[in-house]
């Protein structure tokens, strides 16, 4: 019996050590992934507000300050007349989440837009979308498709989109590198007053 709470003793020893040496990570490790989910389906809502035309739908995944001011006033403009004038469809291609510095969390993002009428095909290396679309709204990308980070912002229970970082640039991969880094626990102080410092994520490689 002695051999047995000893045993039992040492296990529960062991376990302990293994919780405070990994269990952290391992907690931050779960935050991270369901931080990730929820920006990733927060992002495609935004997309189907775009293919479906719903404009109400995509205001209600902008954060506070995008969806306030001489922003949203100059954005609703802008979706109208491109609704108007274009017919597009946008699909989220691949998505990760490499900064997570609460109420901020960064994801690099692969992103194609196709004309609608031709969203089964494949999109082309570095092609354009086309001077048809371009032209008609500054809210298209340049190219079918692009790879570029895109901030989000917690509120209120829920990660918002909140703005772009850094100009899309072209690719023609649809996944994004394994060397891209993961988020680790950071500090929220070092978020005072929303002033966030997010790493140099080099996208010239996804070219």
């Amino acid at each position: 019996m002695k051999i047995v709470q000893c045993v039992l003793g040492l296990i529960g020893i062991a376990l302990i050590v293994f919780f405070q040496l990994f269990g952290a990570k391992l907690l931050a490790a779960d935050v991270v992934e369901q931080v990730e989910d929820e920006c990733r389906m927060v992002l495609e809502k935004n997309f189907n507000g775009v293919n479906t035309e719903d404009l109400k739908m995509i205001v209600s995944t902008f954060s506070k300050e995008a969806s306030s001011g001489q922003y949203i006033r100059d954005f609703t403009e802008e979706a109208t007349k491109m609704f108007e004038e274009t017919d597009v469809y946008i699909r989220l291609v691949d998505f990760k989440l490499y900064e997570l510095r609460p109420p901020f969390a960064t994801a690099m993002v692969i992103q194609m837009t196709l004309p609608a009428d031709e969203k089964d095909r494949e999109p082309v290396r570095h092609q354009r979308l086309g001077l048809n679309y371009r032209h008609h709204s500054a809210l298209l990308p340049e190219f079918e498709m692009v790879v570029y980070s895109q901030i989000f912002r917690y509120e209120n229970g829920k990660w918002k989109v909140h703005a772009g970082a850094g100009v899309p640039l072209p690719t023609d991969q649809k996944e994004l590198p394994a060397s891209l880094p993961r988020p680790v626990a950071a500090d929220a102080a070092k978020c005072a007053n929303g002033n966030c410092q997010f790493p140099r994520v080099k996208t010239a490689a996804f070219r």
